[in-house]
């Protein structure tokens, strides 16, 4: 058999810039396959953006025009939790276009709301059988499933119903160009604003570590909070204790990273964990709760605090300034550990599986 065609789910690159780990995601693996394989863009009756550049190697159609196009030659990769951000029907269709023609590949890359239900309800509303219908039938369409840690390979086969699909643990890559560290006088977190990112601990901490005679400064980066947390960071913000940054490009945010004390992130629960391994890579010392993902990214590299208590991360924070920890051996560790995590071995991985799947057929 010939070198399948890719045809990737590339909803998420039709808007230009740094917009999430998703985006950056399905850019890495477009960038990566298409050096040696074509990759063919599935996009939502819209453009890529205007930074994606189209080559022999990297083609983009419409879902509109995929009705007309042959697919018989290839498989598909649906890199974004198996579901697109938009309409019911339109994920429908996608699948039904490829479904019993070639082999499907759904990445998933995390399964928050099924793991943390009541918390999700509570905190970002939203229909989450729906979450979990749209994941499932991206399931039952699918040749194999990716998950993107052991601890996601666990959950997936826990909360959902994969029959007999292989489900294939692929790391994310970490593609970040380290600058040399110039350590200034803030804590950092950068990353969603989502109930399970743990800001609200994170800005408590920072209250703690005031009234315990400290001076700290929080740098909070990423897209703003939604409308049920933006009040909340708004008053974290008049304190004074923390400054919020809107998304920036990936040089600054690097430079950011160099300037940081550590990294903070109190996530409670996490697929893989981008923005750790990022700090890791540009050897800024992190600090974690040992919770889904964390160990298994992180490892000997963190310092780790009790999920959800802001007193126990602010005594960390405490006895990170004052040298309890070798603070040095962590970056060293974590510096290494982020060398495990790369897009040219994760792609390789995909296409490893693609070149399986294909050459099984359906």
């Amino acid at each position: 058999m010939g070198q399948p065609t890719i045809y990737l789910a590339a909803d998420v690159l039709c808007n230009p810039g740094w917009v999430d780990g998703m985006r950056r995601t399905t850019e890495s693996i477009l960038i990566e396959m298409s050096k040696t394989h074509k990759v063919v863009c599935i996009t939502p009756n819209k453009p890529l953006a205007s930074d994606i550049e189209l080559n022999n190697n990297i083609q983009s159609t419409t879902l509109e025009k995929l009705y007309f196009e042959d697919v018989s030659d290839g498989v598909c990769l649906l890199p974004s939790n198996g579901v697109w951000n938009i309409s019911g029907h339109t994920r429908y269709y996608i699948l039904s276009k490829f479904l019993g023609k070639v082999p499907i590949i759904s990445v998933i890359h995390d399964t928050a709301p099924d793991v943390l239900y009541e918390d999700a309800i509570r905190y970002d509303g939203g229909n989450l059988q729906d979450f979990h219908k749209w994941v499932q039938a991206s399931i039952d369409a699918s040749s194999a499933i990716v998950g993107v840690s052991d601890n996601t390979v666990a959950d997936i086969k826990k909360y959902y119903d994969v029959g007999d699909r292989p489900v294939v643990r692929i790391y994310n890559g970490v593609e970040i160009h380290p600058m040399p560290r110039n350590v200034s006088d803030y804590y950092m977190y950068f990353g969603g604003f989502t109930y399970r990112k743990g800001i609200g601990t994170l800005v408590k901490a920072m209250v703690h570590l005031l009234n315990m005679g400290r001076n700290p400064y929080l740098l909070l980066l990423g897209r703003y909070p939604a409308p049920n947390f933006k009040r909340y960071v708004d008053m974290a913000i008049d304190t004074g204790l923390v400054k919020y940054l809107p998304v920036v490009d990936d040089d600054e945010l690097v430079r950011l990273i160099a300037g940081a004390k550590t990294l903070i992130y109190p996530s409670v629960y996490e697929g893989f964990g981008m923005p750790v391994a990022e700090a890791m890579r540009c050897r800024c010392p992190v600090v974690v709760s040992p919770v889904s993902s964390m160990p298994e990214i992180a490892g000997n590299a963190a310092i780790y605090f009790e999920p959800e208590n802001d007193a126990d991360l602010a005594q960390k924070l405490v006895d990170f300034e004052d040298g309890v920890y070798d603070v040095p051996t962590l970056v060293e560790n974590g510096y290494h550990k982020s060398l495990e995590f790369t897009w040219e071995e994760s792609v390789r991985q995909y296409l490893q599986l693609c070149h399986t799947v294909y050459e099984r057929g359906l």
